[in-house]
């Protein structure tokens, strides 16, 4: 839950900035939309190369993993599944989603 507030409360700062600025140029040769980009920035902080110990660590420790945490986050937020057309009831767009945000 906390994760998916930060990412609505950081998206809505960001969609304010634009407002407020004018836009923003798209990346060349990414074919992304600015909010595409937005939410594969956030996803991109939490990537590393995850080894066996890591996975072990978090097995043992009952914490869940930053790509599962990650993916379960922006199924909850709408705009997220609005800018990369997901489906609904699909793993990233979740039927019922939890937003204090929203």
């Amino acid at each position: 839950m906390a994760e998916t507030s930060g990412v609505q409360i950081a998206y809505k700062a960001y969609k304010k900035w634009v407002q407020k600025n004018g836009g923003e140029k798209l990346a060349p040769g990414l074919g992304l939309t600015n909010d595409q980009m937005f939410f594969v920035s956030y996803a991109q902080a939490s990537c590393y190369n995850r080894n066996d110990n890591v996975a072990y660590y978090n097995a043992v420790r009952g914490t869940v993993s930053e790509d599962i945490r990650t993916n379960s986050a922006l199924a909850q937020i709408k705009e997220f599944s609005t800018a990369f057309n997901c489906p609904a009831k699909t793993a990233m767009n979740a039927e019922v989603k939890c937003a204090m945000y929203g």
